[in-house]
């Protein structure tokens, strides 16, 4: 993802799952590589914020667990109330950096999963 402050902020991981219909799309991920972002699905200093095996959750289909509101009202992705990173709503923001000289909450320009079949 590349942010307001012109710099470019990436994770990995190693196993990278999306489930079925029948089970709403639930992202199942395992094995973050540390870069530069930390993760943002599973790495949550709030229990109610990790997102790792939930449903996707789009305008029309709320899957987030939040009963105040829908996490995705413009676009879809995988919440948990409205979780550490929203990287589809406008304005973006996520809390993901890993940096002692800047603020946690940074504006996003743009975001991109790029996903490896091996």
């Amino acid at each position: 993802m590349d942010s307001c402050n012109k710099k470019f902020y990436s994770t990995e991981y190693w196993r990278f799952r999306i489930k079925s219909e029948k089970k709403l799309y639930a992202i199942e991920l395992a094995g973050n590589v540390p870069r530069d972002a930390v993760n943002a699905f599973s790495n949550a200093s709030q229990p109610q914020f990790v997102t790792n095996l939930r449903a996707f959750s789009t305008p029309d289909k709320d899957n987030d667990g939040w009963s105040g509101g829908k996490c995705a009202d413009e676009n879809g992705r995988w919440f948990n109330w409205c979780g550490v990173s929203v990287l589809t709503n406008n304005p973006q923001s996520w809390g993901t950096v890993k940096s002692a000289t800047s603020a946690a909450n940074k504006d996003v320009i743009y975001s991109t999963m790029m996903i490896m079949i091996n």
